[in-house]
């Protein structure tokens, strides 16, 4: 189905919800359901979880990231033969690489990857 590539799985969802993420997105997963609700401008109750889209998840990382010796990395999101790659990357540096099958899974990882790493 279209709309799964374009929302984060429910397992990174879990988790993105556990660090602190904002619960406000279009979709959700519907508790004990697992299933995918669209919200229509209703309220999120509080058992949802935010099932993240890609665009969603682009607003939420930032574009750069400035590291201790204070070079600028920028965010860069590819797509691979069978996978989704996110890093962050100057022509000196790299830092975090996270795959996923998904973009929006990818952008998810890297997410966790920074709040793990309280880079943001």
């Amino acid at each position: 189905m279209i709309l799964e590539k374009q929302v984060v799985s429910l397992e990174l969802a879990k988790k993105l919800k556990e660090f602190g993420c904002k619960q406000d997105s279009l979709f959700v997963y519907d508790e004990g359901k697992d299933r995918i609700i669209f919200l229509a401008g209703e309220k999120q109750r509080d058992n949802d979880i935010s099932a993240y889209t890609v665009a969603e998840l682009g607003e939420m990382l930032p574009n750069d990231i400035m590291i201790e010796n204070k070079e600028v990395l920028q965010l860069a999101c590819i797509k691979g033969d069978n996978e989704w790659e996110c890093s962050y990357n100057n022509p000196n540096n790299s830092l975090g690489l996270s795959f996923g099958k998904t973009e929006a899974d990818a952008r998810a990882k890297m997410l966790i990857y920074l709040k793990e790493n309280n880079l943001i």
